[in-house]
């Protein structure tokens, strides 16, 4: 049967509208725009606030021959033994005990088994029994990232050594120095990165600041200032120290903290300086008072304002923002709240400074709400004078460098003026 609309286009096409494009692109953008503030919203009402690395920053400041020569090691390690604990689910779990001149070194190690340079090192809070350094070291190794933690010596909360502080302390930096010789030399690890928290980020801090091999840093809860710390903290372990020191030494408390104020060199607020703030994440606590937040700022400020998340907790509540739970109930695959933010934004971290690609849909959007943030930083930077002068000549570099390689090959030869004159080759 014939049709009358046989010979009908097919498909009815509408003249284009500039100006309805255009109006429909922006409110495209303008959607956009709206969700991502939303979100921006939603992370600050979950708790979340997020500083982007200071713009204006030019780089650490270069470690004094002097520093070296105060952390020599005196050689390396003498000898060392290990022990497979753990094999499963492709990660091998080892003990390892290094032996050296000042004393042995206990580390627990979680690896793959496929040869690598990259290795993140978790440091130990204060006390306890290695429950969260495990889990950290563990989750780092199930997503790919071989891990080992350098377990804590306890003669720095020793009362009775008082007025070895110091030397207490200079010497655990000589033996975690000794531990990267170690790891360099015995497991071809060369590529390394810290992961602390609280005592763990002070003491990842102290060594980034002195060893330039412990490159890449993410903190958590750390601080700056030891003697501050020590006196304004309310952690029940340094109230208890603070008292069976002075009682064992038969000084007061304030004599106590004037004294480790004026000996302590082994201390962040001495070589954060050295660290690159451009390969530092800090992840602070706004309402903690054990390490207090002022000297979480301090910290921050000494490295060169680095990439720097903000959690509306205090010291202990903040394990809300990990997977830590998992640790008091009966099997781990049923913990699945709270998010493991702070493992995702670590694991994100050292993926890309190892070269290894963005940390997934999970990490990406939590990078989306950061968007807000970066841009309100990057006007803000502009607005000042020394931080729009360093953006523009960033600007001009790139730009030279791009016509540089767009240039054809040029070849010189002089010209009777003595000048070089370029002949231009295709």
């Amino acid at each position: 049967m014939d049709s009358d609309l046989g010979d009908m286009p097919t498909r009815l096409t509408r003249p284009k509208t500039p100006m309805l494009d255009e109006t429909i692109c922006g409110a495209t953008v303008l959607s956009f725009a709206r969700t991502i503030l939303l979100a921006a919203a939603l992370l600050a009402a979950s708790g979340c606030a997020y500083l982007p690395q200071n713009l204006a920053y030019e780089g650490p400041q270069p470690r004094p021959e002097s520093l070296e020569s105060y952390y020599q090691t005196d050689g390396a390690y003498t000898s060392f033994t290990e022990e497979l604990v753990e094999s499963s689910e492709g990660i091998d779990y080892r003990l390892i005990e290094i032996e050296s001149t000042y004393g042995p070194v206990m580390l627990d190690y979680y690896s793959s088994g496929t040869p690598n340079p990259n290795l993140v090192i978790v440091f130990p809070i204060l006390g306890g029994n290695y429950y969260i350094e495990k889990h950290f070291a563990r989750y780092f190794a199930e997503h790919g990232l071989d891990s080992l933690i350098i377990r804590r010596n306890s003669e720095f909360k020793d009362p009775e050594r008082l007025f070895e502080i110091e030397e207490v302390l200079r010497q655990g930096v000589v033996r975690d120095r000794i531990t990267l010789d170690f790891l360099r030399d015995a497991l071809g690890k060369t590529e390394l990165a810290s992961f602390g928290i609280s005592r763990g980020a002070i003491n990842a801090s102290i060594l980034a600041g002195i060893d330039p091999r412990l490159k890449y840093n993410v903190l958590v809860l750390g601080g700056s200032n030891l003697a501050k710390l020590m006196e304004k903290s309310d952690q029940p372990g340094l109230k208890r120290y603070r008292e069976r020191a002075g009682a064992k030494n038969n000084i007061s408390e304030a004599e106590l903290l004037k004294y480790i104020a004026e000996t302590v060199r082994t201390d962040p607020a001495k070589v954060a300086p050295h660290i690159d703030s451009r390969n530092t994440l800090m992840v602070l606590a706004a309402l903690d008072t054990t390490v207090p937040f002022r000297y979480g700022m301090q910290l921050r400020r000494q490295i060169g304002q680095p990439e720097t998340i903000f959690l509306l907790a205090d010291h202990y509540t903040s394990l809300l923002f990990t997977q830590l739970a998992h640790l008091f109930l009966p099997s781990r695959e049923i913990c699945f709240f709270p998010m493991d933010y702070v493992e995702t934004e670590a694991l994100g971290f050292y993926r890309k400074s190892f070269g290894l690609g963005g940390g997934g849909v999970k990490k990406l959007s939590f990078s989306t709400v950061k968007v807000p943030f970066g841009v309100f930083e990057s006007i803000r930077c502009m607005s000042r004078s020394e931080c729009r002068h360093k953006m523009l000549a960033e600007q001009a570099k790139t730009e030279r460098q791009y016509r540089v390689r767009s240039l054809p090959i040029a070849l010189s030869r002089p010209t009777s003026q003595g000048r070089d004159q370029a002949i231009v080759t295709e």
